[in-house]
């Protein structure tokens, strides 16, 4: 039945990465966190919580009114198509790639090293090494990104997210909220997004 719906996903573009179970990054068990959870939050709310206690970095059109915030986790090789598949909208959207650890104790690292350079030359290397399914070398990565790491997978996890790359756009004109998830090509990004 996995391997039917692994399939079924694979076809519909739909792919994601989703953990087990989360890495331990703060100190407890690592099942008590999603055992106490709340009720996963409606679109509009997680909107909201993404956009306010969750912290990445910047690039694309700086100063547009179009805002896509992309979870992501740097291990997950769905996020480094999401990346490549995205940068054509560069010139009009302005995207906030929120690193998370979700899938490995190393993304903690690698998510604070790309949070602290925030570069799209970062996360081009990174993406290149996630596709080819290379090992990705020690970046610089400060106690202080590592925390933000861990607090950004802390709020991931209370809403419940379904797995990464995990896109919230508001709508500027309408204040709709949509979703997108999974290494999408742009086309369908573009579509889901309504961009």
């Amino acid at each position: 039945m996995k391997k039917t719906l692994l399939v079924l996903s694979m076809a519909l573009g739909l792919t994601a990465c989703a953990p087990n179970s989360a890495p331990n990054t703060a100190g407890t068990k690592p099942n008590a966190a999603a055992a106490n959870a709340p009720a996963a939050v409606a679109p509009a709310a997680a909107y909201d919580v993404i956009s306010q206690k969750t912290k990445g970095f910047a690039v694309g059109k700086l100063d547009s009114a179009k805002v896509v915030y992309v979870v992501f986790d740097p291990k997950c090789p769905h996020c480094a198509d999401l990346w490549n598949n995205a940068k054509v909208f560069h010139a009009d959207v302005k995207f906030v790639w929120i690193p998370v650890a979700l899938l490995s104790r190393g993304s903690i690292a690698e998510g604070a090293a790309l949070l602290q350079a925030g570069t799209v030359e970062a996360m081009d290397a990174h993406e290149a090494l996630i596709s080819a399914n290379k090992p990705v070398p020690a970046g610089p990565a400060s106690p202080e990104n590592q925390a933000i790491i861990k607090a950004n997978t802390a709020v991931i996890q209370q809403i419940q997210l379904e797995g990464v790359p995990y896109m919230f756009y508001k709508d500027p004109s309408s204040g709709q909220v949509r979703t997108a998830k999974g290494g999408l090509p742009a086309d369908r990004l573009k579509a889901d997004l309504g961009l």
